[in-house]
């Protein structure tokens, strides 16, 4: 195809062969790391505000579009620097209670593996909650979602958004359900509403969790409703310490003073 193009080509991508390259690509966290290299010259390292090879990907491709304008590399680096992604595009919701909760507007296959993969590299637990997107979508892609979730420790599969769409008979969450037992997962559970799914994430996820609501609908809202519930339990369970810490030290107050009494 390339032989094709009659203008000047400029290639990019993680291979060998590509004129834009990345080399000694490292994820800490939610960030990612690699070293430029231009036609065999080392340019410099980038560092993004999001994991994953395919961001890397897609910050190769800024970087050949911004030599390509002339761009100072040095400029590059901080534009890609200060990237933190798009709405709803591994977003992430919050923290508290050491559990992240993260929103991805993914709702196919490829899109999903890859958000998973990329919050995997975090080596943490991760558990996947996913909305599927359309039910003529469900039906065509249903097979391809059992393959596309090996990155999630539990998958959590509710309700078809159908975004304006009649049900189409015997398509709903099930047939999801169904192609990931039958691809060997072990950890999947269908909940219905949101208040149940986040009853049960309160009562299931630990500390360095990370919870990922995934699809196009509104699965965003049980994100956000979760996050809130944590961060209110921390609130109290933060203020309960403080009223314990300062019982302690009004009884160890009164211990001395007794002592003091008592020596004279």
């Amino acid at each position: 195809m390339i032989d094709k193009i009659e203008r000047r080509v400029i290639t990019y991508g993680l291979t060998v062969d590509a004129q834009i390259r990345a080399e000694d690509i490292l994820f800490d966290g939610f960030s990612s790391e690699f070293t430029v290299i231009f036609e065999g010259n080392t340019l410099g390292r980038i560092k993004l505000r999001v994991p994953g090879i395919h961001y890397v990907s897609n910050a190769l491709a800024a970087v050949a579009v911004g030599l390509d304008l002339e761009i100072e590399f040095e400029k590059i680096v901080i534009a890609l620097g200060a990237y933190s992604g798009v709405q709803r595009r591994f977003q992430i919701t919050g923290e508290a209670n050491g559990v992240t909760i993260i929103d991805d507007y993914a709702h196919h296959p490829t899109e999903i593996a890859a958000t998973l993969a990329a919050i995997k590299s975090t080596n943490r637990r991760v558990v996947a909650v996913f909305q599927p997107h359309r039910y003529t979508r469900t039906k065509a892609l249903s097979k391809g979602f059992g393959q596309c979730f090996n990155d999630a420790d539990m998958v959590i599969v509710t309700n078809i958004y159908g975004a304006g769409e009649k049900p189409i008979e015997g398509v709903d969450a099930s047939l999801v359900v169904k192609s990931l037992v039958e691809a060997g997962h072990s950890r999947v559970m269908f909940l219905q509403t949101f208040e149940e799914i986040i009853d049960f994430l309160h009562r299931f996820i630990c500390p360095q969790d990370v919870v990922v609501t995934l699809g196009a609908g509104d699965i965003w809202k049980a994100g956000k409703r979760l996050w809130e519930g944590l961060t209110k339990a921390e609130g109290r369970r933060a203020r309960n310490d403080s009223i314990t810490r300062g019982d302690a030290s009004t009884a160890g107050n009164n211990t001395t003073s007794v002592d003091s009494r008592t020596n004279e």
